[in-house]
């Protein structure tokens, strides 16, 4: 008998954050390297970007049947984070970056060969924008804690 393992949306929602937090990491190591890999560094920012937007989603009670839903989208968990309350938003030409890398994401062409050109984003600036919407994150997950608390 198999015995499956349940978990609250709030304790989800952390591991999710401190996954995303090591796929970042993992990516700023690749960056850095001499002989940088860029397809793997790319899919691990994009990553990143998707869990840090699907804790969010698994804070406001998302649940994780809910959260497959959407999918690997980044644009649909932006949406929905969006639509969730999350009080973040993505200059013009910053959001075109990322909608034409959520593309190659999306259907898994950062990690499959696709014969298909890809025009990919300065990968420092797209770690600064993974940073700190990481960080507009963390702050509406910890207000929500606080404000529990009281």
């Amino acid at each position: 008998m198999e015995t499956k393992l349940t978990h609250n949306t709030h304790e989800y929602g952390q591991c999710l954050f401190g996954l995303a937090g090591e796929y970042l990491e993992a990516a700023e190591v690749l960056h850095d390297c001499r002989n940088a890999k860029w397809l793997p560094m790319y899919y691990l920012i994009c990553h990143s970007l998707e869990l840090s937007l699907k804790s969010f989603l698994s804070e406001r009670g998302y649940d994780e049947k809910r959260l497959k839903g959407i999918g690997h989208s980044i644009k649909k968990c932006l949406v929905e984070a969006e639509g969730s309350g999350l009080r973040f938003s993505i200059p013009p030409p910053e959001a075109n970056e990322l909608l034409e890398l959520d593309e190659h994401y999306t259907v898994k062409s950062l990690e499959y060969f696709y014969d298909k050109s890809k025009i990919f984003p300065n990968a420092k600036d797209l770690i600064t924008f993974t940073k700190h919407l990481r960080s507009v994150v963390f702050n509406e997950i910890t207000l929500a804690e606080f404000h529990e608390m009281r």
